[in-house]
């Protein structure tokens, strides 16, 4: 059965968080090291124009490494991703679907709309989030005919926006048009590559540490040797 799009997105923050703890810092190193390579491969052209695309390359290379240096900041900041066992996965994705078929606004009644647009779009952060407490605790007041306090009493904008988006998307998760794109980023075909569970995630993350430790290796020599020939 083709994956919805939630539970592709909630798989790949789990993936990106462990792999980010594995090697984020290692390739921050390396971004940092292919932006000074290039500042010194630009620093030695003799001809104009060389040097003006050369420079252009340095800047690119340096604005690489400042996002994902913002990046593997925010990451290593927030906080860690519960971990499941296999009983709890299930009891998570059997909880959530329940709780998305009794909060959907297009399910209650108009007094209670707004306070369903709010319980859907937590709904769906917690489901991401790994937060089975959370999921357990909405889905439990649902189906007892209620609706769960949320951390907002009323929607702004940007949440009413995000709570039309994440409901679209609740009603198409099938549609395959829609995850075919998902499916195809770089993010997901890595976490695909690396398997489905996170033991297969830990073998792939420890190739990557091999393969990137040769890359930085490769790198400094290479600035090394520029150094030498100034």
């Amino acid at each position: 059965m083709t994956e919805g799009r939630a539970e592709i997105e909630r798989r790949l923050i789990a993936f990106s968080r462990s792999q980010d703890d594995a090697l984020g810092s290692r390739i921050q190193r390396i971004l940092k090291a292919e932006a000074e390579l290039a500042r010194l491969h630009a620093a030695v052209r003799k001809n104009d124009q060389k040097r003006q695309e050369a420079e252009a390359v340095a800047k690119e290379a340096e604005e690489a490494y400042e996002d994902y240096a913002r990046q593997h900041e925010e990451l290593q900041r927030a906080e860690p991703l519960p971990k499941l066992d296999e009983e709890a996965e299930r009891e998570l994705k059997s909880l959530y679907r329940k709780a998305c078929s009794l909060c959907h606004p297009d399910k209650v009644i108009e007094g209670n709309k707004e306070a369903a647009h709010l319980v859907f779009v937590e709904l769906q952060e917690a489901y991401k989030g790994n937060n089975l407490t959370r999921v357990r605790e909405i889905h439990e007041t649902l189906k007892a005919g209620g609706l769960p306090k949320t951390r907002s009493t009323t929607l702004t904008e940007a949440e009413a926006l995000k709570a039309a988006i994440a409901e679209l998307d609740y009603a198409i998760t099938r549609l395959i048009a829609e995850l075919k794109a998902l499916k195809e980023s770089d993010g997901v075909q890595m976490m695909d590559a690396a398997g489905a569970t996170e033991s297969g995630w830990q073998c792939f993350i420890g190739q990557q540490h091999k393969t990137l430790e040769t890359e930085q290796a490769r790198i400094v020599s290479n600035i090394l040797a520029e150094r030498t020939e100034e």
